[in-house]
């Protein structure tokens, strides 16, 4: 028992254990996968040269990859090196780990071991980490979602100070990566459970606002990239973006309507049938994770996270009780999912590993924690 408590009761300890851990991991991830500069890489370096240069992006699209495209830039500013850049994800990968250690440790009481274990298995997940040793954007916008979640799970009471400390991450995450705008109507869900009743009045006008604005910004962000078109999923029932479609379409599908979101929907309405059948081959994609083009180790692999990652969350409904911050968490991974079902999955799975704290949280954590 003594043992125990030396253990659990040292938050210093635990740090250290976590820190270690961690970066035994990115060594690990460094020497399986080494660095990536080329690639998707490429158009963000492209970028941000051209931000040097011109003060601005070579298109509007880019302002939602803009944190990364910075960093790049200011590196290049300091002439320090790509490496400055690495050096900055992973400080910040490092900081967003411990950062939600410290939110779910708070839910907890303080000889438990579910933390630290929960926080040791986020870390020991490769894939996840793999990202912070390439220049895409995903090592940023992983380690920026982790610290809005942290944020959000650890301050739970309405305050300004709250608030305005998660509108600034929030914002931080949309413009790192566009897909942070699925976010944005989770969080005022959330805001309204936690808020005075005098203030749920604001917020739901602000989540009426909230809807227009993430209207207006897929709209945004659907039309201006210019090598994709809404329809072309649908056209080609291609599941997973940009690789080989699954049966070419013989005519592309008409729709009068420009307004992106307006086509999709133009979609599901003429063709319900061949939408329902998309959306069952873009969930197995999106939440089995495996692939055909994977080995049959990896795809085993795969198969063993989505056991660690949807078991307990079923069983913690059975056993737990559901609370706001639990309903708030899976909001977000639907909203994720909604947004594969609506276009396709990603070739890496890089949309839903961006969830695997997430899936973590509302499940094993909340099935094994004691109750602070």
């Amino acid at each position: 028992m003594k043992l125990t408590k030396q253990l659990f009761l040292s938050t210093q300890k635990q740090i250290w254990i976590i820190i270690s851990i961690w970066t035994i991991a990115q060594v690990s991830c460094y020497i399986l996968w080494g660095t990536q500069t080329g690639l998707e890489s490429i158009k963000y370096i492209e970028a941000a040269n051209y931000f040097i240069e011109h003060g601005n992006f070579p298109e509007k699209r880019y302002w939602f990859y803009s944190i990364t495209i910075f960093a790049i830039a200011f590196s290049k500013w300091l002439n320090a090196g790509l490496g400055f850049v690495f050096t900055i994800q992973l400080l910040l990968s490092v900081a967003a780990h411990l950062s939600f250690f410290k939110a779910i440790r708070s839910q907890s009481e303080c000889n438990d071991p579910a933390p630290l274990l929960i926080t040791t298995i986020l870390c020991l997940v490769l894939p996840y980490h793999q990202w912070n040793f390439t220049l895409y954007t995903e090592s940023i916008f992983y380690s920026l979602v982790l610290l809005f979640f942290s944020s959000c799970i650890r301050k739970m009471h309405f305050t300004i100070k709250n608030l305005l400390i998660q509108s600034a991450l929030l914002f931080l995450v949309i413009f790192s990566r566009p897909l942070g705008i699925l976010i944005i109507l989770p969080w005022i869900m959330y805001l309204f459970f936690h808020a005075p009743t005098k203030i749920k009045y604001i917020i739901c006008g602000f989540g009426a606002l909230s809807l227009l604005v993430v209207s207006f910004l897929a709209n945004t962000i659907l039309s201006s990239i210019g090598d994709w078109n809404v329809m072309l999923p649908f056209e080609e029932k291609s599941i997973i973006c940009y690789s080989l479609p699954l049966k070419k379409s013989t005519s592309k599908i008409a729709c009068i309507n420009k307004n992106p979101l307006t086509q999709i929907f133009y979609f599901i309405n003429a063709y319900p049938k061949e939408f329902l059948i998309l959306s069952y081959k873009k969930t197995n994609a999106f939440f089995l994770m495996t692939r055909d083009y994977y080995s049959a180790r990896h795809n085993l692999f795969l198969i063993l996270l989505s056991f660690i990652f949807y078991l307990p969350i079923l069983l913690s409904f059975w056993v737990k009780k559901i609370d706001t911050t639990c309903i708030f968490t899976i909001t977000i991974i639907l909203f994720f999912y909604a947004a594969v079902v609506l276009q396709c999955d990603d070739y890496h799975n890089r949309f839903i590993i961006t969830l695997v704290p997430l899936f973590l949280y509302a499940g094993l954590f909340r099935l094994i924690k004691k109750t602070a």
